[in-house]
């Protein structure tokens, strides 16, 4: 099972769309039979795109994680985005947040974002928000996710927000209830790929 903080590279063919990928353990592959397995890897393969992860089990936009990587700045610090121009950056995290300050995960947010925009000024962000344990969230769990996701669209009005807990995400859980399995990574690939469609990525960039 995957699980340790992770700096991965899948489908390296420099002429493909960039998917850079931030995030927790999700992100990281925990519940994933292999890296391979792990959501980020199969959205690559069914987008056909680049994909390169830097991931901490633990972290969010104020946690720094289990392996002190984060948080999400310093792991995307960590991929040097002004030389890959990434099409889509996507973040996944928040869980790690819960009861931190509102205005601290507000500051992190917005910075974070603005840090991409910097580097890479015409990527298209995305949110991959909180995770709650089991599908029944808690009221930290949406306020935290509410936070993040008002937090994100002040600062860019564009950003793509993916919330598993307000869009009701239903998919199979490892036995701590919160680690997707990989058949649960699987549907995550596969909600996310069409979101993305839906969300306007253009679809040039998705053909082989």
């Amino acid at each position: 099972m995957a699980g340790s903080a992770a700096s991965t590279h899948f489908a390296q063919n420099a002429t493909r769309p960039v998917l850079a990928v931030v995030g927790a353990s999700v992100a990281a592959g925990v519940g994933a039979s292999r890296p391979s397995a792990a959501w980020p890897a199969a959205l690559g393969r069914m987008l056909n795109w680049r994909v390169e992860v830097s991931a901490d089990p633990g972290a969010g936009y104020v946690n720094p994680g289990a392996g002190h990587r984060g948080p999400f700045a310093a792991l995307a610090d960590r991929l040097d985005l002004a030389r890959l121009q990434p099409t889509v950056v996507l973040i996944q995290g928040g869980h790690n947040d819960i009861g931190e300050p509102i205005t601290k995960i507000n500051q992190s947010v917005r910075r974070l974002i603005g840090q991409i925009h910097c580097e890479t000024p015409h990527t298209r962000v995305g949110l991959v928000t909180v995770f709650a344990t089991s599908d029944t969230p808690s009221r930290a769990d949406l306020i935290t996710d509410q936070a993040i996701v008002k937090a994100a669209r002040q600062t860019d009005p564009h950003v793509m927000v993916f919330d598993p807990i307000a869009e009701h995400w239903r998919f199979p859980r490892v036995p701590d209830q919160l680690h997707p399995t990989t058949a649960g990574h699987q549907w995550i690939a596969t909600r996310l790929t069409a979101d993305l469609h839906a969300a306007g990525i253009p679809r040039t960039a998705l053909l082989p």
